[in-house]
């Protein structure tokens, strides 16, 4: 039997070589804001936009950088040198980080997630994690300095054990760095956490506005006798306001009576009242006296005390902005890390090799909207129960394995005009894969995806309804 396999032309891909080329930072035309690489020879090629974070350092001092995702980058001091000429790098340096941790994200990075051992097999990658670093000044790609490593603690919620691979962009393929790594519980949740406490131990009260006073109303002194009380020291000097009732004494009426027959005895805030008030507690002989008043800033104390609630109120602004910046990271964190030290900038993958023993080969036909289309499409198979993307192209598609008993999506990408075509895991299960024999044909029917997909997070919004 004639074996159909993609009913669409492969397209060619035409390169040329030449003498060492810089890699050059351009602008984005879609943000002037952004940093742009443009293409080099070896650079893998994105098929979706990426959320690329850039840092800008200045100088040369050793920082940590943390991306938006909860990864934290350990830049160390002199990390840089000239690619081509290999001199130090002083001056301000652009580093750009690149995470992949969702299908949608591995996809739009065009990274390839196949490996080809040592002994010549090709298998597929699971990933717990994946990334690209690079650094740049003024257009010009740099390489760690000899000797200089980056430590990296990538943030992920995959646990188990992956083994740690770095790209090898001449290659094309994966070079083995680390086995047997494990996670470890993020330590930074907690940290985050007994600084959210110690920020809500430290503020200060938020301070309330003075009462209003006009100039005339009757006011009254409190003499202290040499009683000590903290509150009232704050207040030294301040003459105040009746705000009572008729059931309590209004001191202003006799100040000089009412000190000589009553002392001071402690300063109580009202809690109850929106503006700054106190029950102020004196006692003569076994009498106890309570009077309600409110403090009257004049002049230089007038001054004084609105500086300090100034200041109060800057200490509580900062404050508050610290708590909201933690909580937003708290809430981007991830619960476990993985922790590596790079000697290179490039793209580096926390991998197993899948070995799916239920994948059952089957001569696949892939038609769009029911007819062949004349371009060098791509096609993923994407299990939701695996962190894999697992591509086919016409060079590969002859090779074409699928598990019948997982969750698979379809998703295929035109190179020519983006435009992308899906099948859903309910319509693959109609085709009755596992009742079907290994080696026998099937057609695969995708349908256009009707709005445009242009970023990682598209994918994984359209992956989640398929």
């Amino acid at each position: 039997m004639k074996q159909l396999v993609f009913l669409f032309t492969l397209a060619l891909l035409a390169t040329s070589c030449g003498n060492e080329v810089q890699r050059k930072i351009v602008t984005d035309p879609e943000d002037d804001n952004r940093v742009k690489i443009s293409a080099v020879p070896n650079r893998v090629k994105r098929v979706f936009q990426t959320n690329t974070e850039e840092f800008l350092l200045r100088g040369t001092h050793a920082r940590l950088l943390r991306t938006e995702e909860g990864t934290r980058i350990h830049i160390p001091a002199n990390a840089f040198v000239n690619t081509i000429t290999g001199d130090d790098v002083d001056g301000d340096v652009v580093v750009t980080f690149d995470e992949y941790h969702t299908q949608g994200e591995i996809l739009a990075s065009g990274i390839p997630m196949k490996y080809t051992t040592p002994e010549g097999n090709t298998v597929d990658f699971e990933s717990a994690g994946m990334f690209e670093i690079r650094a740049f000044q003024e257009g010009t790609e740099l390489e760690l300095a000899p000797g200089k490593e980056i430590e990296i603690e990538l943030a992920t919620d995959a646990g188990g054990t992956f083994e740690f691979y770095a790209f090898d962009e001449g290659n094309e393929n994966w070079i083995l760095k680390d086995t047997a790594c494990d996670p470890i519980p993020n330590p930074y949740i907690a940290k985050q956490r007994m600084e959210l406490e110690r920020l809500d131990d430290e503020m200060p009260e938020t301070p309330k506005k003075l009462i209003e006073y006009e100039k005339g109303d009757p006011l009254f002194d409190v003499k202290r006798y040499g009683s000590d009380d903290e509150a009232m020291d704050a207040l030294n000097g301040v003459f105040w306001m009746f705000t009572g009732d008729s059931t309590q004494v209004d001191p202003s009426k006799d100040n000089v009576t009412f000190n000589k027959q009553y002392r001071f005895v402690e300063l109580k805030p009202v809690d109850s009242s929106d503006v700054r008030e106190y029950n102020i507690v004196f006692r003569d002989g076994q009498e106890e006296v309570v009077v309600r008043a409110a403090p009257i800033f004049q002049g230089k104390l007038l001054t004084r005390e609105n500086d300090r609630m100034a200041r109060i109120l800057d200490q509580i602004e900062y404050a508050l902005r610290s708590k909201a910046e933690i909580e937003k990271q708290l809430e981007q964190e991830k619960s476990l890390m993985r922790m590596m030290n790079i000697d290179g900038m490039g793209i580096y993958n926390y991998d197993i090799q899948m070995k799916d023993p239920n994948a059952i080969n089957f001569i696949a036909e892939f038609t769009f909207d029911g007819k062949p289309l004349d371009e060098g499409f791509a096609v993923y198979i994407l299990p939701r129960e695996k962190r894999c993307v697992i591509k086919y192209d016409p060079l590969t598609i002859e090779q074409f394995m699928i598990n019948p008993f997982e969750t698979n999506r379809i998703l295929a990408v035109s190179p020519e005009n983006d435009s992308v075509y899906t099948m859903s895991s309910q319509e693959i299960k109609t085709l009755g894969l596992i009742r079907r024999k290994p080696g026998s044909k099937v057609v695969f029917d995708l349908k256009r995806h009707g709005e445009p997909v242009k970023r990682a997070q598209e994918v994984d919004d359209l992956l989640a309804t398929l």
